[in-house]
């Protein structure tokens, strides 16, 4: 129980912006900020004016389309154009080739000076060449040449670390948090040298600008990230010889540098707006080195790469050719332009006493400089504070008070801390409970040393767990080493989704429980009571739930019968996708999505596809386990675990779900078996098949769920353990690692009072703390969108499902031709044979259909006299087998048609020639799928492939009035199957699982035992 007593040890979560301080800020780059202003353009004219500051994407509005859908379609443009950083990690040539191509993209090039760069690039060995070769190009007009350059500044091709996949709603949320939680933002790089200085030695404050702007207009300070840089320095400036003429060189391009910059900011109306400046930033080695000298001024330390493992520790860049008293003359002209600027000088890895004793003597000798000139050049000193969690409390507490022995007010002006230490074999829930205690201390360590060191500030670097530039530290050595990336080191002091992970945390000491919950049902679906579904939304949100997802069982097509009492018809998909989206903009403050819990069959996978389009997620919610003949038998097998595995596999690799509820369902079953060899068999097979699905869900990247439902209804079977949540499946999750979220499958809004105290008791079947729980504030919206396997995997799947007509029009052919001899000629006898079956089909479906309507009848009479039910209960049930009844008479309709077309379909086949059984059948599926597939190239190719069979069989071409029939539903009535239509498209959908299907009784009539039955969900369906 060792989360359990980490929690307990949180006994408290501390936010930032509790604490008593002058300032509290957040950093911000260049791409943060064009996407927050994409993602908060709520009118046409702000996002035409916010495509006018972002020069990454090019487009042109359309003022046709939804604000909304406009919005997002910018947004993605604008993630489209970045690239992954772990890319560039691996080929730096990406940055380079990635700007030509948005040089030659831009409009300002003649086909003529495209023609010239791609020749360049055809014939240059390196990059470096290549740029020398642009450029002398150009060297007799230099007015070109800036233009080129500055549209290769416009371009910022690579991402900053873990942008991409943030979705616009996460932009959104920050910008809410800047607007309520912060008073400073620090803006990164856009101030620095190689910001703002183009190729000709010319100045573009153009980015600066928008950055500055976005401060001014969201009403925050700013503090600049950096006036002098050592790795700003230019390649060409850094190599040149160490002596007084490049000293020369160098200081008088810094000079120009910083008097236009400061200048700027001052003449353009920001002066208020920079409240503090870095200008003085990172002079030493970043990290010790070994001898005698562990920090030296970078000037001082020898730049023979070989000497060193780690260069960038100790390169020197512009430090090389200048000494501190060259750099104080530079900042003197910033202080010229900026009198009332607060200047910082700003280090890193300050928890290192000796790095301390090295930063003295260096800020000594500059305040003798601002003695001796009369200019006041430190204001202030800053401490980056990017820690690992080993760094103790009595570490920073002797930090903070050597630093305060300057006398100057303090800021920490970077602080991340990553989980490097002590976090093997813990599940990343583990670990955020660990970071959040080193949280706590790091802040009540500022909180009581506030007066007493003048710390004034505090400013967060790290946003997210991917946004975090020390992901790409890492990477970079991790390439380097040929070993597997990584995307988080758990420092962001928000979820992916720019919310605060302390929010999460805050709730987890209240109710030990996850925020979130998406295994939600509505009175839909006919076996979860009357409530309305804002009920659902206002007892989570009592409860501390900020996400809620709807996901009522799925409903069946209109191919099959409804039952009422376990899914929502058809026609009520639009109604209820409505329906919670307009809960979703009535409670803002929370995330509501709407989803469906399915039961996969692979004959229903494209109609699946097809609703997983409409909605946010789907979970896979399997009750039985269908194979050719019906149903596996559940009761009394000691197999089922494995058939049940294999299922859940074949579901999961179809990339249709996002979250698997209750996968150890299946152990509700082990009460049936007979005997205890049967069960001893049962629990055998019962490890293999945990192992299958934990496996498959960590292979694909997607969460298991455990469900409360069994705790709920008191689910004890004969050996006191609770059918689900089920300790065998459990204990395996834990070993393999899989994520897991909990779920309420609540089916009434009173359960999710109950959540608590279920997962009490679940913990007492399984330690969470051995369990690989999801992130705090998990989606799976936004978890589809980060998971590129399960997109694969669904494009392949889509790809090769066809219609669940098609699939019954195969099987009742095949069914049908299996009862006659192999040796049976396929022809008009056979055609008059097989057609008496059809009719003997169709007359057994009509008596099915007046059962059913008969059945309903007597069951709605019997609602009428029921005195448990209160008016209100009567009134909805009542409604509800009236629905059921017309529904049923539309079904038959549809269920008829389908046997027409698929009698009419194995008639043509026959008139084109197919001569062996296996033609046939494949015939008829292909004239089925072209009659009902909604893409247009599966229809053209199905139809291809039939004239492609009549040609074989040594007819005639097919001419247009010979195509093959392709049958369409009028009117809902089949007078008119007869009639074909051509490449039409029909409308009606594909199918899913039904109570019975056409070819249970096809089959029946033709003598064919398939041990089906009815598909009664009464029992199967929690």
């Amino acid at each position: 129980m060792e989360t359990q007593k980490n929690i307990e040890k949180l006994s408290e979560v501390m936010e930032l912006q509790e604490l008593p301080l002058q300032y509290t800020g957040i950093t911000l780059n260049n791409q943060d900020i064009d996407l927050m202003m994409i993602a908060t353009s709520d009118t046409f004219d702000a996002l035409e004016e916010s495509l006018k500051k972002v020069t990454n994407i090019k487009t042109t509005i359309n003022q046709n389309a939804s604000i909304e859908d406009e919005r997002q379609r910018v947004f993605d443009l604008y993630m489209h154009s970045l690239t992954p950083k772990v890319d560039y990690l691996k080929k730096t040539g990406l940055r380079l080739s990635k700007k030509i191509e948005y040089l030659k993209q831009s409009g300002i090039l003649s086909r003529e000076e495209i023609a010239m760069i791609d020749e360049i690039i055809s014939t240059g060995n390196t990059q470096q060449e290549m740029m020398r070769k642009l450029i002398g190009s150009y060297s007799q007009n230099p007015s070109r040449l800036h233009q080129i350059y500055k549209t290769l500044r416009d371009y910022t091709p690579i991402e900053k670390t873990g942008i991409i996949g943030t979705s616009m709603e996460a932009y959104r949320n920050l910008y809410n948090q800047i607007q309520q939680n912060y008073n400073s933002i620090t803006i990164d790089e856009e101030a620095k040298y190689g910001s703002i200085v183009l190729g000709d030695g010319t100045f573009d404050f153009d980015h600066l600008k928008k950055s500055l702007d976005f401060a001014k207009e969201t009403g925050k300070q700013v503090r600049l990230n950096t006036l002098i840089f050592y790795q700003d320095c230019p390649e060409y400036l850094y190599q040149l010889p160490k002596n007084e003429e490049s000293k020369r060189l160098v200081k008088q391009k810094l000079m120009d540098y910083v008097s236009a910059t400061t200048k700027f900011i001052a003449e353009n109306g920001y002066g208020d707006v920079v409240r503090s400046y870095d200008v003085f930033n990172e002079l030493l080695n970043r990290f010790s080195l070994d001898g005698t000298t562990p920090y030296q001024y970078r000037g001082d330390i020898d730049q023979s790469p070989t000497l060193y493992s780690d260069f960038d520790n100790v390169k020197s860049g512009w430090l090389k050719h200048l000494e501190i008293s060259d750099l104080c003359d530079i900042i003197t002209e910033a202080r010229r332009n900026l009198p009332t600027a607060d200047f910082m000088f700003n280090d890193d890895n300050w928890l290192d006493p000796r790095k301390i004793e090295a930063n003295k003597k260096l800020i000594l000798e500059i305040q003798q400089y601002e003695k001796e000139h009369g200019v006041k050049l430190i204001d202030s000193i800053g401490t980056q504070m990017h820690i690992d969690n080993n760094s103790s409390k009595t570490d920073i507490e002797n930090m903070l008070r050597e630093l305060s022995k300057f006398g100057l007010p303090i800021e920490i002006t970077e602080f991340d801390i990553v989980m490097t230490k002590g976090t093997k074999g813990l599940s990343d829930f583990e670990i955020e409970i660990l970071r959040q205690q080193k949280i706590n201390e790091v802040y009540s360590t500022i909180e009581e040393l506030r007066e007493e060191c003048n710390i004034r500030g505090f400013t967060i670097w790290s946003k997210t767990n991917r946004q975090n530039f020390r992901v790409t530290l890492e990477n970079e050595k991790r390439i380097k080493a040929d070993e597997p990336t990584i995307e988080s080191l758990h420092g962001g002091v928000f979820t992916e989704n720019m919310e605060p992970k302390s929010k999460a945390y805050k709730f987890l000491l209240k109710n030990n429980f996850q925020t979130f919950n998406y295994h939600t049902h509505t009175n839909r679906c006919g076996h979860a009571g009357i409530s309305e579904d804002s009920e659902y939304v206002e007892r989570a949100r009592a409860n501390g739930i900020k996400q809620l997802g709807f996901s009522d069982h799925i409903p069946v097509p209109e191919l099959a019968y409804q039952d009422p009492e376990h899914q929502m018809h058809i026609s009520e998909v639009d109604e209820y996708i409505e329906s919670i989206r307009h809960l979703q903009a009535q409670n803002p403050d929370m995330k509501i999505n709407v989803g469906f819990e399915v039961e996969f069959d692979p004959m229903k996978e494209q109609f699946l596809g097809e609703l997983r389009e409409k909605v946010d997620y789907m979970i896979l919610g399997q009750h039985f386990v269908p194979c050719s003949k019906g149903l596996i038998k559940k009761n009394n097998n000691p197999d089922y675990p494995l058939k049940y595995a294999e299922m859940l596999c074949k579901a999961m690799e179809s990339g249709i779900f996002d979250i698997v509820a209750h996968p150890d369902i299946f152990m509700e079953l082990r009460d049936s078996l007979a005997s205890e060899e049967a069960k001893r068999q049962f629990d055998d097979n019962a490890v293999v098949a945990s192992q299958m699905i934990c496996n498959k869900a960590k292979e694909i990247g997607i969460p298991i769920e455990l469900n409360f439902a069994g705790i709920d209804k008191g689910q004890i079977m004969s050996d006191g353990k609770y059918s689900y949540p089920h300790p065998t499946f459990w204990k395996i999750a834990s070993e393999t690692g899989v994520q897991f979220l909990y779920g309420v499958d609540a089916h009434d809004p009173s359960q999710f009072d109950k959540m608590g105290w279920n997962k009490k008791i679940a913990d007492q079947i399984i330690d969470p703390g051995k369990l690989n729980i999801v992130s705090p504030n998990y989606n799976p919206v936004e978890a589809r969108k980060n998971n590129s396997r399960l997109q694969e995997l669904y494009t392949k799947g889509q790809e090769h499902a066809t219609t669940y007509e098609t699939n019954l029009a195969t099987q009742l052919v095949s069914g049908m031709l299996s009862e006659f001899p192999d040796t049976t000629e396929m022809d008009d006898l056979l055609l008059v044979e097989v057609g008496q079956k059809f009719d003997q089909v169709s007359t057994a479906m009509k008596e099915e259909a007046k059962k059913r309507e008969i059945s309903i009848a007597e069951k709605i009479e019997k609602l009428s006299a029921d005195k448990k039910l209160s008016p209100t209960e009567m009134k909805f049930q009542l409604e509800r087998e009236k629905q059921t009844l017309q529904h049923t008479e539309e079904t038959h309709v549809n269920r008829q048609d389908v046997l027409n077309r698929t009698k009419q379909a194995f008639q043509y086949s026959i008139e084109i020639g197919c001569k062996s059984e296996q033609d046939v059948i494949s015939t008829v599926s292909k004239i089925t799928e072209a009659n009902t597939t909604k893409n247009e190239s599966t229809r053209e190719k199905m139809l291809a492939s039939i004239e492609r069979t009549k040609q074989s069989s040594s007819e005639k071409p097919l001419q247009q009035h010979d195509k093959p029939k392709v049958f369409v539903k009028e009117n809902n009535t089949s007078s008119n199957n007869n009639a074909p239509s051509g490449n039409k498209a029909p409308s009606s959908n594909s199918g899913f699982t039904n109570t019975i299907s056409l070819i249970f009784i096809i089959t029946f009539i033709i003598g064919i035992i398939l041990s089906i039955g009815y598909m009664f969900y009464k029992n199967i369906i929690g």
